[in-house]
């Protein structure tokens, strides 16, 4: 099973005239500077499906990213924190397998949150694994599943 790490947030970015695209690249630049200092592969913030913003990352040999988008009228954004390139039905039929990848989505997750955390544009961060629960204002005390690869 596919893990990921979702955040809401409320938020209000500035225009940036220098790139076309989706509004956010101020975050997306923050999310991107911030995670150079804490990883050695961290690619550059692009474009996602013309609606918001995606940064990919790896930690620990797996490929992540950090995808984000407004997702309502007004002043809500979602942010998505998962691995990426993890093997779907056909790939488990034939024998893939899925690495770890708990420990390196809520290392992840935690870095993103310091961004969100220390931006005073972005208020009312909450954070959930599963959208059916309760969200919690800190990745920390998530219910992280016990790492099993599947």
């Amino acid at each position: 099973m596919r893990l990921v790490a979702t955040a809401t947030f409320q938020a209000s970015f500035p225009f940036d005239s220098e790139l076309f695209g989706p509004e956010g690249s101020y975050l997306a630049l923050k999310i991107e500077k911030h995670l150079r200092t804490a990883f050695p592969v961290v690619e550059a913030f692009d474009n996602w499906r013309d609606c918001g913003w995606c940064i990919p990352c790896g930690i620990g040999g797996l490929r992540l990213w950090v995808r984000f988008a407004r997702y309502l009228p007004g002043e809500a954004w979602q942010l998505f924190v998962e691995p990426v390139g993890l093997p779907g039905i056909l790939g488990k039929l034939l024998g893939r397998r899925s690495p770890p990848h708990v420990a390196a989505v809520r290392q992840l997750a935690l870095e993103v949150d310091r961004v969100l955390q220390n931006e005073s544009r972005i208020s009312v961060v909450a954070w959930a694994l599963d959208p059916r629960r309760d969200a919690v204002p800190d990745p920390a005390f998530l219910p992280w599943p016990e790492e099993a690869t599947a």
